[in-house]
């Protein structure tokens, strides 16, 4: 039987560390891989336990969305990589995340709920994950004022409810960016990636999901 929560933790550390992801799935899937030469889940390797290998970590400082840059790790959904509009609705948006590895949280996911799914809605909803896969408090805020940069924002607010979900009412106009961003603070401080470019585009009703887990 599949372990889900290690899948879950795997797949949480797996930008920082692809080696100790690979042996969570194979334990998940109830592989020994402690046995000499086990590469899989066989007859000769099944139900032990993992020991994890640490190896330092790949990420680079990147903003996902400057100039259009993207790769493999890019966080952000298909509708999060530029502006589309389809029958006069909102289906895309140019999100951008800036990638800070010194920080505690990265951004693991983020997208758009277009137009026609946010049914007149307009939030940001936030989940936070741990090392273990598992959703954590944390002080997350919307930060006011982006342009483009990872630090020193006008104010940085509150969800006011333990969902962090936030209302959305600042809006903007392609190619404008939008101007708010998702933000973990600790200690007063900003501890995570950046999540920008969230508003309304042209003023249309569209809200937004983004994941944070700990590094």
């Amino acid at each position: 039987m599949i372990d889900w929560v290690l899948v879950r933790q795997a797949a949480a550390i797996e930008p920082t560390n692809a080696l100790a992801a690979e042996l969570l799935l194979k334990q998940a899937m109830g592989c020994d891989t402690e046995k000499p030469g086990c590469g899989g889940c066989d007859s000769n390797c099944c139900g032990g336990n993992v020991t994890l290998v640490e190896k330092p970590t790949t990420e680079q400082a990147v903003i996902y969305g400057r100039n259009g840059y993207t790769d493999e790790r890019d966080p952000r959904q298909a509708n999060g990589r530029g502006h589309v509009m389809t029958n006069d609705k909102v289906t895309g948006i140019h999100l951008t995340v800036h990638v800070k590895p010194e920080r505690k949280y990265r951004v693991s996911n983020f997208y758009l709920i277009d137009e026609l799914a946010a049914s007149g809605q307009t939030v940001c909803l936030v989940k936070v994950y741990g090392k273990d896969g598992r959703e954590k408090p944390a002080d997350v805020r919307l930060a006011t004022g982006y342009n483009g940069q990872d630090d020193k924002f006008d104010e940085y607010l509150t969800a006011g409810n333990a969902r962090n979900e936030f209302v959305i009412t600042n809006k903007f106009w392609p190619p404008s960016l939008g101007p708010l961003a998702v933000v973990i603070l600790s200690n007063g401080q900003i501890d995570s990636d950046v999540a920008g470019n969230i508003g309304l585009p042209m003023g249309h009703h569209v809200s937004f999901y983004a994941e944070l887990t700990e590094r």
